[in-house]
Protein backbone atom coordinates (compact mmCIF):
# COMPACT_ATOMS: atom_id res chain seq x y z
CA UNK A 1 0.00 0.00 0.00
CA UNK A 2 1.27 3.02 -0.78
CA UNK A 3 0.55 6.72 0.74
CA UNK A 4 1.68 10.04 -0.25
CA UNK A 5 3.04 12.46 2.17
CA UNK A 6 4.87 15.88 1.34
CA UNK A 7 5.25 14.72 -2.51
CA UNK A 8 7.57 11.50 -1.00
CA UNK A 9 5.93 8.06 -1.61
CA UNK A 10 5.74 5.89 1.82
CA UNK A 11 5.44 2.61 0.87
CA UNK A 12 4.09 -0.29 3.95
CA UNK A 13 4.96 -3.75 3.45
CA UNK A 14 1.76 -5.55 5.18
CA UNK A 15 3.77 -8.52 6.50
CA UNK A 16 6.46 -6.76 8.20
CA UNK A 17 5.79 -5.67 11.61
CA UNK A 18 7.62 -2.28 11.95
CA UNK A 19 5.84 -1.03 8.63
CA UNK A 20 2.31 -2.31 10.00
CA UNK A 21 2.77 -0.38 13.52
CA UNK A 22 3.50 2.95 11.41
CA UNK A 23 0.47 2.42 9.04
CA UNK A 24 -1.37 1.81 12.11
CA UNK A 25 0.03 4.56 13.79
CA UNK A 26 -0.39 6.91 10.81
CA UNK A 27 -4.28 5.64 10.14
CA UNK A 28 -5.23 6.67 13.92
CA UNK A 29 -3.24 10.29 13.55
CA UNK A 30 -5.75 10.56 10.69
CA UNK A 31 -8.68 13.03 11.73
CA UNK A 32 -11.10 11.35 8.78
CA UNK A 33 -10.95 8.78 10.51
CA UNK A 34 -13.83 6.48 11.89
CA UNK A 35 -14.19 3.16 13.31
CA UNK A 36 -17.79 2.26 14.31
CA UNK A 37 -17.97 -1.04 15.96
CA UNK A 38 -20.97 -2.98 17.35
CA UNK A 39 -23.03 -3.11 14.01
CA UNK A 40 -25.06 -5.91 13.66
CA UNK A 41 -24.03 -8.41 10.49
CA UNK A 42 -27.47 -7.24 8.55
CA UNK A 43 -27.29 -3.61 8.96
CA UNK A 44 -23.91 -3.33 8.31
CA UNK A 45 -24.32 -5.87 4.91
CA UNK A 46 -27.39 -3.35 3.71
CA UNK A 47 -25.35 -0.08 4.77
CA UNK A 48 -22.42 -1.51 2.27
CA UNK A 49 -24.53 -2.41 -0.31
CA UNK A 50 -26.50 0.62 -0.23
CA UNK A 51 -23.01 2.19 -0.42
CA UNK A 52 -22.27 0.47 -3.25
CA UNK A 53 -24.90 1.25 -5.18
CA UNK A 54 -26.18 5.05 -4.67
CA UNK A 55 -22.79 6.52 -3.48
CA UNK A 56 -19.73 4.02 -5.48
CA UNK A 57 -18.85 2.39 -2.11
CA UNK A 58 -18.21 5.53 -0.59
CA UNK A 59 -19.27 5.13 3.13
CA UNK A 60 -18.69 8.74 4.21
CA UNK A 61 -20.99 9.83 2.04
CA UNK A 62 -23.48 7.82 2.42
CA UNK A 63 -23.03 8.01 6.24
CA UNK A 64 -24.26 11.84 5.58
CA UNK A 65 -26.36 10.95 3.78
CA UNK A 66 -28.29 8.65 6.48
CA UNK A 67 -27.57 11.23 8.95
CA UNK A 68 -29.35 13.82 6.79
CA UNK A 69 -32.23 11.73 6.31
CA UNK A 70 -32.72 11.12 10.02
CA UNK A 71 -32.69 14.79 10.88
CA UNK A 72 -35.26 15.15 8.09
CA UNK A 73 -37.41 12.46 9.80
CA UNK A 74 -36.84 13.95 13.11
CA UNK A 75 -38.43 17.13 11.91
CA UNK A 76 -41.13 15.70 10.04
CA UNK A 77 -41.96 13.63 13.46
CA UNK A 78 -41.82 17.31 15.12
CA UNK A 79 -44.12 18.79 12.52
CA UNK A 80 -46.75 15.58 12.73
CA UNK A 81 -46.79 15.81 16.22
CA UNK A 82 -47.90 19.58 16.93
CA UNK A 83 -50.11 18.77 14.16
CA UNK A 84 -51.88 16.02 15.99
CA UNK A 85 -51.74 18.05 19.16
CA UNK A 86 -53.60 20.82 17.70
CA UNK A 87 -55.96 19.33 15.77
CA UNK A 88 -57.11 17.11 18.97
CA UNK A 89 -57.18 20.95 20.56
CA UNK A 90 -60.15 21.81 17.83
CA UNK A 91 -61.52 18.40 18.21
CA UNK A 92 -61.93 19.04 22.18
CA UNK A 93 -63.08 23.02 21.53
CA UNK A 94 -65.30 21.70 18.55
CA UNK A 95 -66.95 18.95 20.74
CA UNK A 96 -67.44 21.67 23.61
CA UNK A 97 -69.14 24.09 21.68
CA UNK A 98 -71.52 20.91 20.59
CA UNK A 99 -72.69 20.25 23.90
CA UNK A 100 -72.66 23.92 25.10
CA UNK A 101 -73.80 25.88 22.39
CA UNK A 102 -71.78 29.07 21.13
CA UNK A 103 -72.02 32.15 23.03
CA UNK A 104 -72.12 35.43 20.96
CA UNK A 105 -70.69 38.96 22.07
CA UNK A 106 -74.53 39.59 22.60
CA UNK A 107 -74.91 36.91 25.35
CA UNK A 108 -77.12 34.86 23.32
CA UNK A 109 -76.23 30.94 23.53
CA UNK A 110 -76.88 29.29 19.90
CA UNK A 111 -77.91 25.55 20.93
CA UNK A 112 -77.36 22.77 17.98
CA UNK A 113 -80.28 21.49 17.06
CA UNK A 114 -78.65 18.14 18.16
CA UNK A 115 -78.61 19.30 21.67
CA UNK A 116 -82.44 20.83 21.88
Amino acid sequence: MEKKNNNKKETFIISNPDDLKRLDKKLINNNRRLVISRVPKPTKRAFKEFSELEFEGDYGMTLKWCFDISMIYSTIILRLEKLEESMLEESNTSSRKEEHGIKTLGGTIIKNKKNE
